[in-house]
Order: C-alpha cells, then sequence, then structure tokens
C-alpha cells in the first residue's frame, strides 16, 4: 500500500490533468460563470480560461466555479475552454463549452398607437421603452364684444415623453399598455370661448405613467383676457429612471393671442418645447423617440373697425414648435360691415403633440356683428415604442 505522503508527491510530479468543462451560464453583460472539475494527476494551483472569438478576459478564484469577465461584443455567440496550471507547466485545454451569448443586442419589439397587451417574447430578459403621452387640445378664441374685439384662445399643452431601458423581465410575461387619446381642440362659440380638452396618459403597465398635455384656455373678450396656455404633461415612475440615457422631458406650453380697442390685433406667439429623446440601446446604438414633443401656437386676437371705418387686421396666429399644431389667425374687419370669425387651429401631426389655439372673433363698428372665435385644433394620441433584448 503506497503511504499518503507518496501519493501527494505523486500528484505534484507533472503538470495539471485536463480539465472538464461544465455548462458556462451568463452572470451579467460582462461576467460568466464557468463551473469545471479538476482533471486527474498533478494537481493545479491555478486556472486559465480562454474564449472563442478571443478577447482578453479576466479569471477569479482557483476552484470551480470560476468568475470571467471581459469586454464581450454584443450579440456574439463565445465558447470558453479551461487550462489548469501548476509549477510543472500547463494541461492541454479542456474540451469548448456550450456556445453562449452574453451581450445580447435590443431590437425593435412591438410599436403600440392603441392600447393594448404586451407579451415579452422567448428569450427575451430586458426591455426598454418609449412611453408618450397625448397633447392637448387648443383652446377657443372669444366671440367679439360691443367694445373689444374677442382675444385668441391659448394653444394645447405637449404630452410627456419618459423612457427607461435595462428593466428585467421574464419571458412570456405579460404587461399592460396604455395609451393616451388626442385632446380634442374647443368648439367654436361665444363669448368666453371653450377651453381645450387634456389629452389622455400613457402608461407601461404600473411601472410608468406620462400624464398629458394641458388643454389650452379660452380667451374672453369681456375682461379682455386671452387664453392662457395648457401645461405640457409630466410623469411618475415605479422603477429608476437612469439619469444619463433617460432624460424626461415636459412638453412645452402653447402661446396665446391678445387684442387691443382700435388697434389691428395681436399676435399669437409660437408653441415652446421642441423635444426629441434618445437613449443608448446594446447592438442599436442611439435610439430616438422620433416625436417633437411640443406644446400648440396660440391663436391670434381678433381686431376691431375704428371710428374713422378703417379696416383692422386679425393678429397671426402662433407658429407650430415640432409636430404641434399652429395657432389660428384672427378675424378681420372691413368697410362693407362684414365681421370675420377667428380661424381655426390647426390640429397637430404625430404622437404627443399639442393642437393650436383658436384666433378671436373680430368686431365691426359699422353696423356689424359680434363674430365668433375659431376652434382650437387637436391634439394627436400618444404612443409607447417597446425594444427588447
Amino acid at each position: 500500500m503506497t503511504p499518503i505522503l507518496g501519493l501527494i508527491a505523486s500528484s505534484m510530479k507533472g503538470v495539471p490533468g485536463i480539465p472538464i468543462i461544465g455548462t458556462v451560464t451568463v452572470t451579467n453583460s460582462t461576467t460568466l460563470s464557468v463551473p469545471f472539475t479538476a482533471g486527474a494527476g498533478s494537481l493545479a494551483t491555478s486556472f486559465t480560461a480562454t474564449s472563442s472569438p478571443s478577447i482578453a478576459l479576466s479569471v477569479s478564484g482557483t476552484s470551480s466555479p470560476l468568475t470571467v469577465t471581459g469586454t464581450f461584443n454584443a450579440s456574439t455567440a463565445y465558447t470558453i475552454q479551461i487550462v489548469a496550471v501548476n509549477a510543472r507547466g500547463s494541461s492541454a485545454a479542456s474540451s469548448a463549452s456550450n456556445s453562449i451569448t452574453p451581450n445580447p443586442a435590443y431590437a425593435l419589439s412591438q410599436t403600440f398607437n392603441t392600447s393594448g397587451t404586451y407579451t415579452v417574447p422567448a428569450g427575451k430578459t430586458k426591455l426598454a421603452a418609449f412611453v408618450v403621452s397625448a397633447g392637448g387640445g387648443g383652446g377657443g378664441g372669444s366671440q367679439a364684444r360691443a367694445q373689444a374685439p374677442g382675444p385668441g384662445g391659448g394653444g394645447g399643452g405637449g404630452g410627456k415623453i419618459v423612457a427607461f431601458k435595462d428593466y428585467t423581465v421574464t419571458p412570456a410575461a405579460t404587461y399592460t399598455i396604455t395609451v393616451g387619446t388626442k385632446g380634442i381642440g374647443a368648439v367654436s362659440g361665444g363669448n368666453p370661448g371653450s377651453n381645450g380638452n387634456a389629452g389622455n396618459a400613457s402608461s407601461f403597465s404600473n411601472l410608468v405613467t406620462a400624464n398629458g398635455g394641458g388643454g389650452g384656455n379660452a380667451g374672453n373678450a369681456t375682461n379682455e383676457i386671452a387664453g392662457n396656455a395648457g401645461a405640457g404633461g409630466n410623469y411618475s415612475a415605479n422603477i429608476t429612471i437612469d439619469s444619463t440615457n433617460n432624460v424626461t422631458t415636459t412638453g412645452g406650453d402653447g402661446a396665446r393671442g391678445s387684442t387691443s380697442n382700435n388697434v389691428n390685433g395681436s399676435a399669437g406667439s409660437a408653441g415652446t418645447g421642441n423635444l426629441l429623446l434618445s437613449m443608448n440601446l446594446t447592438g442599436l446604438g442611439s435610439v430616438s423617440s422620433g416625436l417633437n414633443n411640443s406644446g400648440g401656437g396660440g391663436g391670434g386676437g381678433g381686431a376691431m373697425l375704428d371710428s374713422n371705418f378703417q379696416n383692422r387686421t386679425g393678429g397671426s396666429g402662433g407658429s407650430a414648435s415640432g409636430n404641434s399644431g399652429a395657432g389660428g389667425a384672427g378675424g378681420n374687419t372691413d368697410t362693407g360691415g362684414v365681421t370675420n370669425v377667428g380661424s381655426n387651429g390647426a390640429s397637430a401631426n404625430t404622437s404627443g403633440g399639442a393642437g393650436g389655439g383658436s384666433g378671436g372673433g373680430a368686431r365691426n363698428n359699422n353696423g356689424g356683428t359680434s363674430a365668433n372665435g375659431g376652434t382650437g385644433g387637436d391634439g394627436f394620441a400618444g404612443q409607447v415604442v417597446i425594444y427588447a433584448q
């Protein structure tokens, strides 16, 4: 019978035996867990991992499993081999491990223009998304009164864009997606005009909610007050929002028109907040919401005919910003006793945009009547865009 000391001495005579590699698993996008069984023969004092394709690897630990760290290329499949080392030299490499992709690429998964249910596809474990709420409708311009022309209505507030990424999920898990419906612009009417309707919220389950932009307020000729702009949307989140790649933004307010007696109507101001949100996703690089989520331009105020029967023009509508609607111009007067209604505000044309406020009606003192303000433009519905990894 060989003495114990003899066995130990025998185990140190040569290079270590070839390790037997187990199933490699991903710890995160830069780290692998590599199990193995030491080969027969001389004892190893350390183990070295190599990859195919070859990249620099850092290995910690002298027993199974090894923690192997590297800068793995996106969407590249790797295999790992292990070499055992002692003072006598190195073993031959183990057989190659299973193929594994530590750093898979993101891909566009689904776009929601209406509400629905999202199911995580097989093999996907992380999500990123843009959640965009609806823009508000523009306010109505006021009907003129005996002493003053009608002020314009305020533009609607832009919807909110919120983004998140690298949210861990389980394949086949389902999430309720709510896409906010548009805010309807104010209908043409009397004095004061009507307020525009707010846009509705969009949400990704209970994780993120983006509230819609506010509706523009109506002009009021009695108090000679132009309509205030609707406020941009805001948000709440039950997950961490990355401060570097997931900046949250508020849609800009629309502007408003104004008027003064016996002069041309004042122009509505431009909408504000021309916004575009982007984030970096593995394998795709920078992706964008593609939405300029800004408030609508306010409506220009109407004019009145003065005592000298001079024509007065309505103020121009405020210009649109991004995907918003421009404000409508105020109504004009003329010597023929015609009083013109304020023009309608334009509607937004892509997700999250707000409608323009409408122009105020004109007042003609040469036998004319008080004209109505126009109709506010509609906002645009929201959208939810999902990427999966």
